[in-house]
C-alpha cells in the first residue's frame, strides 16, 4: 500500500510540475515572448528553390512555409528568380512531392497542421491565370477559396509577386485553390472578401530598425500598431527584405509576427527552438 502511495504521489508531483510549467507560460516575461505551440509555424523560407535541397531542406528543419520564383515559359510553370537560369518545373520541385507526402500522411508533417506554399508570380504573361488553375486544380491537397470563405486542406497556395497577375488569378475564378497576398497597407483599410488574405510588405517601406542592437520606442510602437491592425482585420502578414539577425527574429517570435522568413534555414531553426521554455519541455519530454 505505501508503495502505491508513493507511486501516486510521485506520479502527482510530475503532473503538477508540468501544469505550473504550462500556467507560467501565459505570465511570461514579456521581454521572453509568448511561448508559441510551435516555434516553427512561423519559419519561411524564403527563395527556397535556391537551397541545395529544394524543399526538403526546409522540411528536414521543419519549416511550414516554403517561396518559389514561378515564371510561365513555354506553357509550363518553371523556377526561375529573373527568366535567364532556370531550376525546374514548379510541378515537379513542390506540388508533386508534396502531394506525395499529404497522401501518405494526411498533412506534410503528419500532425495535421497547415503547410504553406508562396508562388511569387514573375510578370504577368497571357495565359497566366489559366495555367495556375489548370496546374492547382489537379492537387486534391490544396485549400479551396471563395470570395466568403475557405475550405481548409493539408496545404494552402498564397500568390504573391506581380500584382495584375495574382489579381486576375483570384478575380477571373470565383472558386479556386489559392488566395493572394496584398503589397499595400494603410491602417484604415479593410478587406470586405477572402479574395487576399496575407499582408507581404517591405520592411523598408514600413520600418527603419536594421535588426542591430535594440528597437527604439517609437519603432517598437510602429510595428505593434501595424501587427495589431491586420491582425485585428483577420489577415495575416509577414515582412521581406527584412534584417536577417538573432534580433529581428526574437523581436518577431515576441510580438506575433505570422511569418519570418530567412535564407539560413538551420540557423533559423536552432534559433527558434532556442526558447528557454521551449527547452525545458523538450528536455522534460526527452524532445
Amino acid at each position: 500500500m505505501e508503495r502505491v502511495r508513493a507511486e501516486y504521489r510521485s506520479r502527482s508531483f510530475s503532473i503538477l510540475v508540468i501544469v505550473l510549467l504550462f500556467s507560467g507560460l501565459a505570465q511570461a516575461d514579456t521581454q521572453q515572448g509568448p511561448l508559441p505551440v510551435d516555434p516553427m509555424e512561423m519559419a519561411h523560407s524564403h527563395n527556397d528553390y535556391l537551397q541545395k535541397r529544394p524543399l526538403f531542406d526546409a522540411l528536414s528543419n521543419g519549416f511550414r512555409s516554403v517561396e518559389a520564383d514561378v515564371f510561365l515559359m513555354s506553357g509550363r510553370l518553371i523556377l526561375s528568380h529573373v527568366g535567364i537560369i532556370t531550376y525546374g518545373s514548379f510541378e515537379e520541385v513542390y506540388l508533386e512531392p508534396l502531394q506525395a507526402l499529404v497522401n501518405q500522411r494526411g498533412s506534410v508533417y503528419g500532425d495535421g497542421m497547415p503547410f504553406t506554399l508562396w508562388i511569387d508570380l514573375k510578370g504577368s504573361p497571357d495565359g497566366m491565370a489559366v495555367k495556375l488553375i489548370e496546374v492547382l486544380s489537379r492537387y486534391p491537397m490544396l485549400s479551396w477559396y471563395t470570395d466568403s470563405g475557405v475550405e481548409q486542406n493539408a496545404v494552402t497556395v498564397v500568390l504573391t509577386g506581380d500584382e495584375t497577375a495574382k489579381k486576375d488569378f483570384v478575380e477571373r475564378y470565383p472558386t479556386r485553390p489559392g488566395t493572394r497576398d496584398s503589397n499595400d497597407f494603410t491602417l484604415t483599410f479593410r478587406s470586405p472578401d477572402w479574395r487576399w488574405n496575407w499582408y507581404a510588405l517591405s520592411w523598408s517601406d514600413y520600418l527603419d530598425w536594421d535588426g542591430k542592437g535594440s528597437i527604439s520606442a517609437s519603432e517598437f510602437a510602429k510595428l505593434r500598431k501595424i501587427l495589431g491592425a491586420i491582425h485585428g482585420s483577420g489577415k495575416r502578414v509577414r515582412f521581406y527584405d527584412a534584417p536577417e539577425t538573432e534580433a529581428y527574429w526574437g523581436l518577431m517570435q515576441s510580438e506575433g509576427s505570422d511569418l519570418v522568413g530567412s535564407d539560413h534555414l538551420s540557423k533559423m531553426r536552432d534559433y527558434l527552438l532556442a526558447h528557454p521554455v521551449i527547452q525545458s519541455i523538450r528536455s522534460i519530454f526527452s524532445i
